[in-house]
């Protein structure tokens, strides 16, 4: 899929003075597709009634990587304006980029995405079409023997034409800010004759961008690969939640969306959300991505930054060490910000609803000049709720800004900041009784002080810089610091309930943590043509390091408190300094991918890593050298609408268990194998995949059998099922997102008692997951939008010291209603756990962490744009 416009009328392919046998052999190659061919009377007649398309430091030497890389940007950038700047042969009759009018010469600086196969002349142009949305006239007749390119990657427009016209003497323009003409050569200044063009104002351009689509489907997507590629062309399951999504479902975090999202299951760790893990395929996910950019954190979402800041959130299951280096094998998430654009435009949203939430958000982006060549955005939210459970609530602020500087024509330079501070309060679910008996108790109940608090603030800083070939090939470098720090302090349950009594311990902690990841990811994507076919070369290096330094630790027990009664008045004691702890990590890679097309309808990729990883403690330093991580996969589209794939995909994992010779187990190594289908229905409105999969996780620690103080590289655990789900328009009106996940795991090899058990018993072996929403169309219920959807978890369980604590499963649904009172203002009034089910979200154990989930709750949120 490209960026074609999804929603509009295809754009139009006219041939003029064309014999009828090309016109029926064109007819025939694009029945179905969103390009066509006409004859100038059909067009004629077609423009008067169908709608064009639309363009759619704690460390020295950080400093000196920023700094270089900032001096890299200015080289780079001095370079690139030489280039350009420097005098080029001009073209018989060429056509000054000062003299088009502005929207025409913003079209054909637009930066487009292709993926098109060397071809006719004809069906490139129609293929050309489909992808812009441009419309293209052609007078004259067109060399029936001349073979167009293969075009991949990014380019301008004007280069694309180019490109495909070079050596045929047919010139081109823009008649207007949304067609091409094309003709054999004239004598008029009007035409471009081809050869080189120079074109202003190119703005760099997120292919996958899903702001402003009002759909819930993603088109092109970076994770698992470096460049943007369409989602079938990725052979591996992925998911997009899109920024419509993101708006209609009102997520406020990532931890949100991931509650939704087939595969995968989040667990909490306390009440408010911002303690909390993902999981994907029964193994945490570990691998979270800002931009494509791996950043390294201590295992939980502490760090998430608040949703209005992304366009979407990519979802790639399965192992990503081709790209991250070592890692869990279950997912891979990539949380893309929005970017700064070239028009003015701003956003704010209110939020009410149930416990006293309120909410608020504005979204200004801003040309800093006429040009829009130098640009800005700027988002900032204040979040203020309460909770179902008594005295816990929270409030967030967050304030993010990027500036954006096309350098030349090609050369663009991002720089921006994130910052978020969190107030909550503390609370970490409820205990249980000692046979694996789940508390009967309001939902409300809270078991901590009336001072539990947690207080938590990170930023972000992150420079990148782009620039892209005349090929269609581009580099990027991207460097960024990550800030955390944590102090959580409070009382919570220490251990089973009474059985007679109700009563349980209780103790009080203070628990302080600062984290910072440093990474920075350099990479050249290379486009090239062999053997009549369009090939891709993708070659590049990361550099990661990560401090963790725990600051304060201290705890007292000996209190208790009744499940039924819960006491909240406990002293709040003063705690003495403690000392902390500290470990480092750093880790380097260098990687390439290879994606080569034998055949148009085929095409294979091959792709490895080398990895160099060392950690560090007071007493321990840990190294892996040169680990070599492989990727192999296919991709064969067995039809216009219908790709089928396989791929073996991998990675690898410390471990800090010893063997008797008192050296660290070798990693662990996670691989997969998956096999699906994909496809794009409805003119490409509509995607929908299905996948098998397993993963099999080996050389996990085991107890050594001659000495049980030690460990060995022996254990293996399995993880396998199917996942299926669609996602776009089925119909005029309607947007949907579902999907449905069957995940079996299992101890292969394991210690005693363990063999043979559920590896991931938090993760149920049934999910589901729905949201529909139905926009009615002109007449008397014009902007009225209904939508409703649910999910489904089946059964899960946790085993702790013996004892089996578990949920059945639950489903709850949800409902929406929605207006639009005009082009700039909307509202909706949602209704969540619409039938008030009663459930258990997450169970863990006899002494704490076991929560309810949420009670129905109302929302109201009034946006509006302009």
């Amino acid at each position: 899929m490209f960026l074609a416009p999804l929603r509009y009328a295809a754009p139009p392919i006219v041939f003029a003075n064309e014999t009828q046998a090309q016109l029926d052999a064109c007819r025939n190659a694009t029945r179905g597709k969103l390009g066509k061919v006409m004859d100038r009377s059909e067009y004629e007649h077609a423009t008067t009634q169908v709608p064009q398309g639309a363009g759619s430091q704690h460390r020295r030497w950080r400093l000196a990587l920023l700094t270089s890389a900032a001096v890299l940007a200015i080289a780079w950038a001095t370079t690139a304006k030489a280039d350009a700047d420097a005098p080029t042969p001009s073209a018989p009759h060429e056509e000054s980029t000062a003299a088009r009018p502005a929207a025409q010469q913003a079209q054909a600086s637009r930066t487009v995405i292709l993926d098109q196969a060397a071809q006719p002349l004809s069906r490139a142009l129609v293929a050309f079409s489909k992808a812009t949305g441009i419309d293209i006239v052609v007078d004259g007749q067109m060399p029936e023997d001349r073979e167009a390119p293969a075009l991949k990657g990014e380019m301008t427009a004007a280069a694309a034409l180019n490109l495909m016209l070079k050596g045929t003497g047919i010139t081109w323009a823009f008649s207007d800010d949304k067609t091409v003409a094309i003709s054999k050569p004239e004598a008029s200044g009007d035409r471009l004759t081809l050869g080189t063009v120079s074109v202003e104002g190119a703005a760099p351009r997120d292919p996958g961008r899903t702001e402003g689509s009002d759909s819930y489907l993603g088109t092109q997507v970076t994770v698992g690969s470096k460049d943007s590629v369409t989602i079938r062309q990725v052979p591996q399951s992925v998911s997009v939640v899109t920024r419509q999504k993101i708006e209609d479902r009102n997520y406020t975090g990532l931890q949100d969306a991931m509650k939704e999202t087939t595969g995968m299951t989040v667990g909490r760790f306390d009440s408010t959300g911002y303690f909390t893990e993902i999981y994907g395929r029964g193994f945490p996910a570990d691998s979270f991505l800002l931009d494509g950019v791996q950043v390294e954190h201590d295992g939980n979402l502490a760090i998430s930054f608040d949703a209005a800041i992304y366009d979407r959130f990519e979802v790639l299951r399965g192992p990503a060490g081709l790209f991250q280096g070592n890692g869990e094998p279950g997912s891979s998430i990539n949380l893309v910000r929005k970017h700064a654009e070239r028009e003015f435009h701003a956003r704010g949203a209110a939020t009410v609803g149930s416990w006293e939430t309120y909410r608020g958000e504005a979204d200004v982006n801003a040309p800093l000049i006429d040009s829009g060549k130098v640009r800005s955005r700027f988002v900032a939210v204040y979040d203020d709720r309460q909770s179902y459970i008594d005295i816990v609530g929270a409030n967030k602020f967050l304030g993010y800004g990027t500036v954006e500087v096309d350098l030349t024509d090609q050369t663009t330079l991002s720089v921006g900041a994130t910052y978020q501070k969190v107030n909550a309060v503390l609370d970490q679910g409820l205990p249980a009784y000692a046979d694996g008996t789940l508390p009967d108790v309001e939902r409300s109940t809270f078991t901590g002080a009336d001072w539990n608090s947690q207080d938590l603030a990170s930023k972000d800083v992150f420079l990148e810089l782009k620039h892209r070939f005349d090929n269609g090939g581009h580099a990027q470098l991207l460097a960024r610091t990550y800030d955390r720090t944590m102090l959580y302090r409070g009382a919570r349950a220490n251990g089973a309930i009474n059985a007679t009594t109700g009563d349980f311990n209780v103790q009080l902690l203070e628990y302080g943590k600062y984290e910072n990841s440093f990474s920075v990811d350099g990479y050249t994507s290379l486009p090239f043509e062999l053997f009549g076919h369009q090939h891709n070369l993708v070659v590049g290096g990361d550099y990661r390091e990560f401090l963790e330094q725990r600051t304060s630790y201290s705890s007292t027990t000996g209190f208790t408190s009744n499940i039924f009664a819960p006491t909240h008045n406990f002293s709040n004691p003063v705690y003495g300094e403690s000392k902390g702890t500290k470990s480092e990590e750093e880790q380097f890679g260098t990687y390439g991918q290879l994606r080569i097309k034998p055949q148009d309808r085929w095409t294979m990729i091959f792709g490895g890593r080398a990895t160099w990883w060392q950690a560090k403690t007071a007493t321990q330093i840990q190294n892996v050298s040169g680990e070599f991580t492989p990727y192999v996969a296919t991709v064969v589209d067995i039809s216009d609408e219908i790709s089928a794939y396989g791929s073996y995909a991998s990675i690898f994992k410390p471990q800090s268990n010893t063997t008797s010779g008192g050296e660290f187990l070798d990693p662990r190594t996670g691989k997969q194998y998956e096999v699906g289908l994909k496809g794009e229905f409805m003119d490409d409105k509509l995607l929908a995949h299905v996948a098998l999969f397993r993963i099999d996780d080996e050389n996990r620690a085991m107890t050594d059998p001659s000495d049980s103080n030690f460990s060995i590289a022996a254990g293996k655990v399995r993880s396998q099922g199917l996942e299926t789900e669609i996602s776009g328009s089925p119909l005029e009106g309607w947007e949907i997102s579902a999907g449905y996940a069957y995940t079996f795991t299992e101890y292969l090899e394991a210690d005693s008692g363990t063999q043979g058990n559920t590896f991931a018993a938090y993760t149920p072996k049934h999910s589901a997951n729905v949201w529909a929403r139905y926009t009615f169309p002109e007449g008397d219920l014009s902007g009225l939008s209904l939508a409703g959807g649910g999910n489904w978890r089946s059964s899960f369980h946790s085993d702790s010291n013996g004892v089996r604590f578990s949920e059945d499963g639950y489903v709850t649904v949800s409902a929406q209603v929605g207006y639009r009172l005009n082009e700039n203002i909307a509202a909706t009034f949602t209704v969540n756990n619409l039938f008030d089910e009663t459930y258990f979200e997450k169970v863990s154990g006899n002494s704490r962490q076991n929560f309810y989930g949420a009670p129905r709750s109302y929302m109201f949120n009034l946006k509006g744009s302009f």
